[in-house]
């Protein structure tokens, strides 16, 4: 695959398989606090430690004793496993953090089976080609705003190549859920496994110069 491949992931858009049930301590301890860090960090904010929880619980008993998925949405946090989190730190992240957090059953004391981060995603670029990519709608008549399209596959999504430039994780504000990578991110993603999982599609590069 050439070095100039761009791809994205769809699991964002995943809401059925992604936004799983917790709480979290700093919810708990302080929910004016917790509120103001799920906001800024939905924004992209680059935000320090201590904006994150140390711990987040379960809301269900023995839901997810036999395992959580490598990328999900937790308590309004993007959270990923020690798998995810091993393939995408040798990479130029940016200003993109992963903080350590531990996920614990409703009891708030029982460990949930393996090691995982909060991942506070903070780098933008202005990749996305949307009259490139005809089956991607709008979000709204006349905003430049759009989505992506429930059912995904390789070069779909038309992309600016030189977007590639820079950091090696990165989303578009006007393509909502997305969430691009180099290709060299992308064969780290694959030798961990995680391609399928994580819906890795290839991009079409379309020069707009």
């Amino acid at each position: 695959m050439s070095d100039n491949t761009i791809w994205i992931v769809d699991i964002m858009a995943q809401h059925d398989r992604t936004v799983l049930g917790f709480d979290s301590d700093l919810y708990f301890n302080d929910e004016d606090k917790a509120l103001d860090a799920m906001r800024r960090n939905k924004r992209g904010e680059p935000l320090a430690e201590h904006f994150f929880p140390k711990e987040m619980y379960s809301k269900r008993a023995g839901e997810y004793k036999n395992g959580l998925p490598s990328f999900f949405l937790a308590n309004s946090f993007w959270t990923i496993s020690k798998n995810l989190s091993d393939a995408i730190v040798p990479f130029n992240l940016g200003k993109t953090s992963v903080y350590d957090v531990k996920l614990l059953d409703a009891d708030r004391k029982t460990p949930l089976p393996g090691e995982h981060k909060c991942l506070n995603l903070c780098e933008f670029k202005e990749t996305f080609v949307s009259g490139g990519s005809p089956k991607v709608r709008r979000v709204q008549p006349n905003i430049d705003a759009w989505d992506i399209p429930n059912e995904m596959q390789d070069d779909l999504i038309a992309v600016q190549p030189d977007s590639r430039i820079g950091v090696d994780l990165w989303r578009d504000k006007s393509l909502m859920h997305s969430l691009f990578m180099t290709d060299g991110l992308a064969e780290s993603i694959r030798n961990a496994g995680l391609a399928k999982e994580l819906g890795l599609y290839r991009c079409k590069n379309i020069s707009i110069h």
